[in-house]
């Protein structure tokens, strides 16, 4: 399946180099929180996971991996000083295994302090998704790099 995924990102690329590679995270962001979104709409019933099932095939094709999202890193590469990119670049890493780390846990504490509610752990991870859409808003490619 990593296979799948690892082709099914150059025309990520291709797009990147087209629109942008903000606009490029943007849109993988939207796609990796694509199942928490349809199961939010539509639940845990039969419909929800036929859907979500499609959403979650939909997500792979995004390339993302245990070590986060190539896009990402290119948009790292994009908008860093040419002498910074290697440790923004770790750093990128180090937030990603980070997350992977935290966030099974965060999302079992949300379930349990939320008495078992699905849908308040979604409405936090779509949250999320909002917030990083927003801190991608933010960001500003030096005119030398574009």
């Amino acid at each position: 399946m990593y296979a799948l995924a690892f082709f099914a990102i150059g025309p990520l690329g291709r797009i990147g180099d087209r629109i942008g590679n903000q606009s490029t995270v943007a849109f993988v962001t939207v796609i990796l929180a694509l199942p928490s979104y349809v199961l939010l709409v539509w639940g845990p019933s039969a419909l929800g996971l036929v859907v979500w099932a499609v959403a979650k095939v939909i997500s792979g094709l995004s390339g993302s991996s245990l070590t986060g999202s190539p896009v990402c890193y290119a948009l790292i590469h994009e908008v860093s000083a040419p002498e910074d990119v290697e440790a923004i670049l770790g750093m990128g890493f180090a937030g990603v295994s980070l997350f992977w780390m935290v966030g099974g846990v965060g999302g079992i504490w949300i379930l349990k302090a939320c008495g078992g509610a699905p849908r308040v752990l979604l409405g936090v991870i779509t949250a999320l998704s909002v917030v990083i859409l927003l801190l991608l808003l933010m960001i500003r490619t030096p005119a030398s790099r574009a």
